[in-house]
């Protein structure tokens, strides 16, 4: 699985090439949400690859829902690989999905599951990169604030 969630970002170029690239996103939801962290962490690069060739277009149409699947899963493992992912397309997205979007990372970031809050403490630098200045103070502060004072050692050092 491991080997398979690395390959998927590569074969864009064998699908039709990047007018198609979406098609391979159903395809590796399924590892994002796997038990094995490796499986994840190739999955998510994969979707990384696939979200730097895809167009505007296709991440909101294509993309955005997948992260709001992740989002929505019952198990939490597919949250850890939503908390990665959120800063990627980030800016590539309308401004309503961007509300949405930070309050997913809030959820990740609050989550009872310390796993994934380790996730969104880990992944907090990322999404300072490409959230708007004018958020800094009223939503990342915050977070920032609650990912240092956790009682998990290890959400609270990441």
């Amino acid at each position: 699985l491991e080997v398979l969630a690395a390959q998927i970002g590569c074969l864009a170029e064998f699908i039709g090439g990047n007018s198609q690239v979406h098609i391979l996103l159903p395809n590796i939801e399924v590892l994002l949400g796997a038990e094995q962290s490796k499986v994840r962490e190739k999955a998510v690069e994969s979707c990384k690859q696939i979200a730097l060739i895809m167009s505007p277009e296709q991440i909101n149409e294509h993309f955005y829902p997948l992260l709001v699947r992740l989002r929505d899963a019952v198990w939490y493992t597919p949250k850890i690989s939503l908390a990665v992912l959120i800063s990627n397309i980030y800016p590539h997205i309308s401004d309503e999905k961007k509300t949405e979007l930070r309050a997913f990372y809030k959820e990740v970031s609050c989550s009872t599951v310390p796993l994934v809050r380790r996730a969104g403490s880990a992944n907090l630098a990322a999404f300072i990169r490409v959230i708007e200045n004018e958020y800094v103070d009223s939503f990342i502060i915050p977070l920032l604030k609650e990912a240092t004072s956790d009682d998990q050692d290890y959400v609270r050092f990441m």
